[in-house]
């Protein structure tokens, strides 16, 4: 149930996208333990990648470490960070 209530959200939030820029967007629902492969196996020949941070401080980063950094290393196509919100974004700012 929690997997397709994500679904359905990364959908609506494509189907937001879409209406707002004229773009090709891909979502993916990814599995694995190790999150950031999964995500620069997703990415494959994409030509972005579109990240939420969650802006830890440096000890949880140190602790935790971070996906964000270990995909801004691996991925082969430029990674665009968004800082995390818990409202809805404005998608049609500029």
């Amino acid at each position: 149930a929690l997997r397709r209530r994500r679904g359905e959200y990364l959908d609506g939030l494509i189907r937001r996208l879409e209406r707002v820029r004229p773009l090709p967007v891909t979502g993916a629902l990814l599995d694995g333990s190790d999150v950031s492969e999964a995500v620069c196996r997703a990415a494959g020949n994409a030509d972005l990648v579109v990240m939420a941070t969650r802006d830890r401080g440096p000890w949880a980063r140190y602790w935790w470490g971070s996906v964000t950094a270990a995909v801004g290393r691996r991925a082969r196509c430029p990674v665009l960070l968004v800082r995390g919100r818990d409202d809805a974004p404005d998608l049609g700012a500029a």
